[in-house]
């Protein structure tokens, strides 16, 4: 029941968090057409691209970030000693460690690319 209840509230206070980010999305203007996406055929569209799908990436794992951070806070302070737990919550940070890793390579990649193929911007 204890565990039903601290992941209720996790739950919880994750949708309090996202709330405002929810609505503060605005629907499409009317007649708004999604643009049509072509393969990449040019060096600038295989950039472009890779900045897309990096841009993804990065928020994505921010996103879990976060969120394995604050599980590990609450693991931390509901631990009460026992050294099981608090080995799991140091698991959680180390693995939000490597999604802080993935997310800046995610960001690093595009200028890698970009001085490869000799683009400008």
């Amino acid at each position: 029941m204890k565990k039903f209840f601290a992941v209720f509230l996790m739950v919880s206070v994750l949708a309090v968090l996202a709330l405002p980010v929810m609505a503060a999305v605005e629907p499409p203007p009317t007649g708004y057409k999604l643009p049509a996406v072509a393969p990449a055929t040019t060096g600038a569209g295989l950039i472009t691209l890779v900045d897309v799908v990096t841009n993804w990436i990065f928020a994505i794992f921010v996103v879990l970030t976060i969120i394995f951070v604050l599980l590990a806070a609450f693991q931390f302070v509901t631990a009460g000693g026992d050294a099981e737990k608090v080995g799991e919550a140091r698991q959680k940070l180390i693995w939000a460690s490597v999604g802080i890793i993935v997310a800046l390579a995610s960001k690093g990649l595009v200028p890698i690319i970009r001085s490869i193929l000799g683009g400008t911007e």
